[in-house]
């Protein structure tokens, strides 16, 4: 049985998400409960700071790599790494900078998490990428159960700070680089490889980085803004919601990981095939999904104190808002997937672009006036025009899929 999941490359796929968002999951919520209010809204703070960095650099980096027919030769695998670790290099340079005329001394134990953190990213999409699953998946184990380790060791001898979660933190990181690097091998230096791939990475990554700030801002501006208006408290609670909605997330990454190829393999057959594949996966994954969220819905309050404990109780609504959030995310997935499988990339971008839009406009004052009913309620609207956009889109290319939900 084991030995069959073992050669299985979808359940591989499957684990190592288990093992990865689980992880991230299970650190989170041990850190929120055993670190102050206001302690735990700034490390949330530097965890979006660095999502923002990985959107950066991945959209110059990885995802014109994962899409190149070439990403299996030897010079491209050592170019992608180099050309990771040169951006770290300028972000790092950038942030010394900032330091310099902020008249703040340089804070290492920080540096050191967000390379580590950006580069541990980058280990993970790139051994994806080049199909090596096991690797990754060894290396998520290797990484979760050091991280795991040193966080209940902090706790233990009660020494659990934000600088020294970053120091601990960075040592499994460490560890994950060197041994990439024993995989990787990334030594090919051929300048003349190196001329062309640059050229290529210039060119589809000036969209791809766009792309990907535009879905990160359209995601994320509103909980950030919430950390500068409301203060680092309200940061921390959002980001402890989220961090508790994280299951759905996980099974919503499986999910579009799973189908989407299969939904290409329908779509050669027929439109209908697709549209009837689509909605009845969407269906089957209702049940476990409505289900967490009738639970959430039901103890939202247990939850939320069980999570961060008694400090976080008066944040409870933040629990029944996500859960519309959630609802309308479920709704809107059949549609992004479609999408996707229809390479309609274009739409894709516009569509976060309109949030984006909505958001930079609209946070202000949602904010000033509504505080955190604000931010939810902005990012139930930003969600709604990302549904409303693409299944208009949809319409206009004769792929009905609403009427399979019928």
């Amino acid at each position: 049985m084991l030995q069959k999941l073992y050669q299985n490359k979808k359940w591989l796929i499957i684990i190592d998400q288990i093992v990865f968002s689980g992880t991230t999951f299970l650190t989170t919520l041990v850190i929120a409960r055993n670190l102050d209010k206001t302690s735990f809204g700034v490390f949330s703070g530097v965890i979006l700071a660095l999502y923002f960095i990985i959107s950066l650099v991945s959209g110059l980096v990885i995802q014109p790599f994962q899409v190149s027919d070439q990403k299996n030769k030897k010079t491209y695998k050592s170019f992608t790494f180099w050309l990771e670790m040169a951006c770290i290099i300028l972000l790092s340079i950038i942030l010394c900078i900032f330091f310099i005329f902020a008249k703040q001394s340089f804070n290492t134990p920080l540096w050191l998490f967000g390379v580590g953190f950006t580069l541990n990213d980058y280990a993970r999409k790139i051994l994806l990428s080049l199909n090596k699953l096991k690797e990754t998946l060894y290396l998520d184990i290797l990484a979760s159960l050091m991280q795991i380790m040193s966080i209940l060791w902090l706790i233990w001898t009660n020494l659990l700070t934000i600088e020294n979660i970053c120091i601990y933190q960075s040592f499994s990181y460490l560890l994950v680089i060197l041994i990439l690097m024993t995989y990787l091998k990334p030594y090919n230096f051929n300048y003349k490889d190196w001329k062309g791939y640059w050229f290529h990475h210039i060119k589809e990554g000036k969209w791809l980085v766009m792309s990907s700030l535009v879905q990160w801002g359209a995601s994320n501006l509103f909980v950030v803004a919430s950390g500068v208006y409301i203060g680092v408290q309200a940061l921390g609670a959002l980001r402890l919601v989220q961090s508790l909605f994280g299951l759905l997330n996980m099974l919503l990454q499986v999910f579009e990981n799973y189908i989407i190829p299969q939904t290409s393999y329908h779509l050669s057959k027929s439109t209908t095939h697709a549209i009837s594949y689509l909605a009845h996966s969407n269906k089957q994954a209702f049940y476990w999904f409505g289900f967490i969220l009738l639970l959430f819905t039901l103890f939202s309050e247990h939850i939320i104190v069980m999570a961060g404990g008694r400090q976080y109780e008066e944040y409870t609504f933040l629990m029944n808002g996500m859960v519309i959030l959630y609802i309308l995310i479920f709704i809107n997935q059949p549609i992004r997937i479609a999408i996707r499988v229809l390479i309609l990339n274009q739409y894709f971008f516009y569509g976060y672009l309109i949030s984006f839009i909505f958001t930079v406009v609209s946070f202000d004052f949602m904010l000033s006036n509504w505080g955190l009913i604000g931010v939810l309620s902005g990012l139930i609207c930003s969600q709604i025009i990302l549904i409303l956009f693409w299944q208009t889109i949809l319409l206009t290319k004769k792929f009905a899929i609403w009427k399979s939900f019928i």
